[in-house]
C-alpha cells in the first residue's frame, strides 16, 4: 500500500506528464532542473484545486522557472553559442557572435 506522500508524488508526476503530452514533449528529454520545477509547479497547481483561495502566483512562477531552466540547458547545446562559455568580456563575445552568424549568411 502506498503512503499519502507517495500517492501525492504519483499524482504530481501524472499531472506533469499529461501537461507535457499536450505539447508532445517527453519528460526524459528535459533537464533534471526542469523536471524539478515542473514537479513544484504541479504541487502548487494541485494546491489551488484543494484550496481555491491559494495564490496563483506560485503556479505561474514555477512554470516560468521550469521554462527558463530548459531554455538555459538548450542554449548550452547550440554549437554557435559555445563562445558564451569562454572567459572574455561580453563585448568580445558579441563581436564573435556577429562574425559567426553573419559569416554563415555569406
Amino acid at each position: 500500500m502506498k503512503t499519502a506522500v507517495e500517492e501525492r508524488q504519483l499524482l504530481r508526476l501524472d499531472y506533469v506528464n499529461h501537461f507535457l503530452a499536450e505539447f508532445a514533449i517527453s519528460p526524459s528529454c528535459l533537464a533534471e532542473s526542469t523536471r524539478k520545477e515542473l514537479d513544484e509547479w504541479a504541487r502548487q497547481r494541485l494546491l489551488i484545486d484543494d484550496q481555491p483561495s491559494a495564490n496563483w502566483r506560485a503556479v505561474v512562477l514555477h512554470l516560468a522557472v521550469a521554462v527558463e531552466c530548459q531554455l538555459a540547458v538548450s542554449l548550452g547545446r547550440i554549437q554557435l553559442l559555445t563562445f558564451f562559455g569562454k572567459k572574455s568580456a561580453l563585448r568580445n563575445k558579441v563581436g564573435e557572435a556577429s562574425k559567426g552568424y553573419f559569416g554563415q549568411l555569406s
